[in-house]
């Protein structure tokens, strides 16, 4: 999977992280480059679809900055 992210600033570090029924797992890390802001970064977690509950993307000191949820 792929995940952009346009308003945050250079220098942000953020993570995705996939809920699932055990809880929350990083799936991937960057830090928002300048010139950047609209790159597209990957990620991956080791879950089927059927297990993702939501997709929370997070400041790297855990900061939740949105989060989306399936059921």
């Amino acid at each position: 999977m792929q995940v952009q992210v346009s308003w945050l600033s250079p220098g942000t570090r953020c993570e995705l992280l996939v809920v699932g029924p055990g809880g929350r797992v990083v799936a991937g890390g960057w830090t928002v480059a300048a010139g950047h802001v609209d790159a597209w970064y990957p990620a991956s977690a080791p879950l089927g679809v059927p297990g993702v509950r939501g997709f929370v993307v997070a400041t790297a000191t855990g900061k939740a900055l949105f989060s989306v949820p399936l059921r």
